[in-house]
């Protein structure tokens, strides 16, 4: 399987509230439900063929050049040097909430495929890591002011 660099918000501009615009706001309520239908599924093949449809229903986002000098501070350079560990990339975009929805998605999309192809996880730790995306995704409900279905507003 090839690894797709994960794109990050650069941590600026994490929003903290924002309004949606109507097509966003439809694209992070179904692509969120569907997440938490996912991550309530039994059927591992079921809940990664959810988090594949979430991610569709996303789409992408254009990205905006990161601003953020790569020379300068000592911790710059670390910071850099974790994220090619990590393989992952910071960004700016004009629709950061279709980013962040998408990183949560991509790192459950690859905790689901890990433990599809390796059966020797804990299954205490596994629902530990389940309940974690389960509340990500009920915290970027409130953040973007979405109702969740009833069912996943609940539990």
């Amino acid at each position: 399987m090839e690894t797709q660099q994960l794109n990050l918000l650069v941590p600026d501009e994490l929003p903290t509230h924002n309004e949606l615009s109507e097509a966003n706001k439809e694209k992070v309520f179904l692509s969120l439900n569907l997440a938490l239908e996912s991550l309530d599924s039994d059927c591992q093949e079921q809940a990664i063929a959810q988090v594949n449809q979430a991610l569709m229903i996303l789409g992408t986002a254009d990205t905006l050049p990161n601003d953020i000098p790569i020379e300068g501070t000592r911790k710059r350079r670390e910071a850099l040097d974790y994220d090619n560990y990590f393989n992952v990339n910071h960004v700016k975009s004009q629709e950061p909430e279709i980013f962040l929805v998408s990183s949560i998605l991509i790192a459950y999309q690859r905790f689901l495929l890990l433990g599809h192809n390796c059966n020797k996880f804990d299954s205490h730790n596994i629902e530990i890591q389940r309940q974690g995306f389960r509340t990500y995704c009920k915290l970027l409900s409130r953040v973007f002011n979405l109702s969740l279905n009833e069912k996943h507003e609940q539990n």
